[in-house]
């Protein structure tokens, strides 16, 4: 299995992403809520961390342990 990951995400989603993560640390529970929600939209259930994302591609790699 992989131990890396690549998800393509819509515009919309990215520019929430990215509004979400602006805003004061408060906004990081919805933050973590949404991008769930993206995810599990996707098929893709825990164990993954998000490393980064780039233009519209989630980076994500799986967690160690």
């Amino acid at each position: 299995m992989p131990s890396t990951k690549d998800v393509p995400l819509t515009t919309a989603q990215v520019d929430k992403l990215n509004l979400l993560s602006a805003q004061s640390s408060a906004a990081a529970a919805r933050l973590n809520e949404y991008l769930g929600a993206v995810l599990d939209a996707k098929g893709i259930s825990g164990g993954w961390d998000v490393v980064g994302l780039d233009k519209k591609i989630l980076k994500l790699k799986r967690q160690e342990g």
